[in-house]
């Protein structure tokens, strides 16, 4: 059997009282494994009983025992008393919380470069970005799919090789604490920051009150190691004026190229922050360099700016040329990356990439050059070409009022190439979570889509007034169309599908918008048109 923890490092990790009918010394057994899933444990295994939101991992106890489990720790004495004749039975307050420290049992056995990473909008893509350069050239281990939260990470780690040399973890949350926990379990010699967007705003009521939740991160960050933050969010660069005495600090700038790294200061924030641009960012840069603490990863001196230095898109590809300003004004480590799609969320991800690279003293352009042709997780800006010249960008995994603005400027920037479109379409969806400040942000997404060249505008949801008033502010002839169901969009879409359109389809996952992308790949290329007069609603 492999051993991947003896029971008495997990009873000291977790300061747990021990229930056991047997001889002391026989508490003290071998575990092959770690499973808060009752189905899959297997002789050997420690259960752990979580108390969730949808079930109770308490009433699984007699399934895990019947499976074979080595012992059983759980919250709830009288839930696992009865069993302590037959097996060892841990007793914790906090059984999530025994489950974060175990998970870090296995981590410091392991001993990786972890690199935490995590952010508002867009950190999936920096955590398979990075992962995939640096495993160029190392034993890498990361997140599967969405494994990102206070349960996920720790099974994340728990997952873990033996061999693993460096572990990329990406890091989620939607309320204040979570991170923390995370914290405690990944005790990261990396953290990234990419944005301080406005995702659950609606439980964290500001941005500045994001940008606290996401520095929970940094709590177990071990000494020296640096803190990888976009220098083009204000709220990103408060936090490093907060740190600077604490970690080392690397800035990166797109040098106001991507959209994605951009979170405009509304009026309200204004008042909480001092704001984003190039002056504060090298003033914050000159100040990081004079940190005097210890230094992980010495590589990249404190204060360093990652910058594109070029940036050249189209339907064909993107080309980013990437490169450093150490403290002393001089550039180092010129760089390229090409992509084979003009995504232009990740020329801004690269940099996280390109940083990663340098700290861990990696080949560089082999792990960017491994970046041209890698898959990313589906529905983020998947471009399929369709019949008579035309174009699905299939933005629909998830939203947010910052994402919504990149993907605007992915379109104005293809309308400006070389290849021409008959047309362009915007189908959008709402943004959700964000609460009291929905019908504000929404309003401001509108906005934001009128400055780019769409010609037509299908909206769905609660939230479609808003963005066709926020249109109308800017352009107030456009072609606007709002449904109420999924059905009346369909249709819509179906009527009025032409060759030779570019479309963008963008949403929060709950509007289930993908029906919407197979319907235009199936539509492509015919010869029907419809005048889309099927709206329910008009403006």
């Amino acid at each position: 059997m492999r051993e991947q923890f003896r029971l008495n490092e997990i009873i000291a990790a977790c300061d747990a009282e021990v229930l056991f009918a047997g001889p002391p010394e026989a508490a003290d057994r071998p575990l092959a494994a770690v499973s808060t899933d009752s189905r899959t444990i297997r002789k050997g295994d420690l259960f752990i009983a979580l108390s969730g939101e949808r079930t109770d991992g308490h009433l699984y106890i007699d399934q895990a025992v019947k499976n074979g489990a080595a012992a059983v720790l759980a919250e709830k004495r009288e839930a696992a008393e009865a069993y302590a004749a037959e097996l060892p039975c841990l007793i914790t307050g906090d059984s999530s919380l025994a489950l974060a420290r175990i998970a870090r049992l296995w981590r410091e056995k392991v001993n990786p470069v972890l690199i935490a990473v995590t952010g508002s909008v867009g950190k999936t893509s920096v955590r398979d970005m990075s992962a995939e350069a640096l495993g160029v050239s190392s034993s890498v281990h990361k997140n599967e799919a969405n494994q990102n939260n206070i349960y996920g990470v720790p099974y994340t780690l728990l997952a873990m090789p033996e061999d693993t040399e460096i572990a990329v973890i990406e890091a989620a949350m939607d309320r204040r604490g979570e991170l923390s926990r995370i914290s405690e379990a990944t005790a990261p010699d990396i953290v990234m920051i990419n944005t301080i967007g406005t995702s659950h705003i609606e439980r964290l009521g500001s941005r500045r009150a994001i940008k606290e939740a996401k520095a929970e991160l940094l709590e177990k960050l071990r000494p020296g190691g640096p803190l990888v933050l976009n220098g083009e969010d204000p709220f990103l660069l408060d936090l490093a004026e907060e740190k600077l005495s604490e970690m080392p600090l690397i800035f990166l700038s797109s040098k106001g190229r991507c959209t994605s790294l951009q979170t405009p200061l509304t009026t309200e924030d204004r008042k909480i922050s001092k704001g984003a641009s190039p002056e504060r960012l090298k003033e914050l840069a000159r100040k990081a360099s004079a940190y005097k603490g210890p230094m992980r990863f010495p590589a990249l001196p404190c204060g360093t700016i990652l910058e594109i230095e070029e940036l050249e898109s189209a339907e064909s590809g993107m080309r980013v040329k990437l490169s450093a300003v150490l403290p002393d004004g001089q550039r180092a480590y010129a760089a390229e990356a090409r992509f084979d799609k003009p995504a232009l969320q990740h020329a801004a991800n690269v940099l996280f990439a390109y940083a990663a690279l340098l700290l861990c003293e990696k080949p560089l352009q082999e792990g960017l050059d491994a970046l041209r042709t890698m898959r990313f997780t589906g529905s983020r800006q998947e471009m399929t070409p369709l019949k008579g010249g035309g174009l699905l960008i299939d933005d629909c995994y998830n939203a947010s009022p910052e994402s919504m603005k990149a993907a605007f400027s992915l379109v104005s920037r293809l309308a400006a190439g070389e290849k021409k479109y008959k047309s362009i379409t915007a189908v959008l969806g709402g943004v959700k979570e964000l609460g009291r400040f929905a019908g504000p942000l929404h309003r401001e997404i509108g906005r934001a889509a009128a400055g780019a060249p769409f010609d037509c505008f299908y909206l769905i949801g609660e939230y479609a007034g808003e963005m066709a008033a926020g249109i109308r502010e800017r352009r107030s002839g456009a072609r606007i169309c709002c449904l109420d169901t999924q059905e009346e969009l369909l249709h819509a879409l179906e009527s009025a599908a032409q060759p030779g359109t570019l479309y963008l389809v963008k949403a929060s996952r709950g509007y289930q918008l993908e029906k919407s992308c197979a319907l235009i790949q199936k539509k492509l290329g015919t010869e029907t048109k419809g005048d889309g007069r099927c709206c329910r609603r008009n403006y």
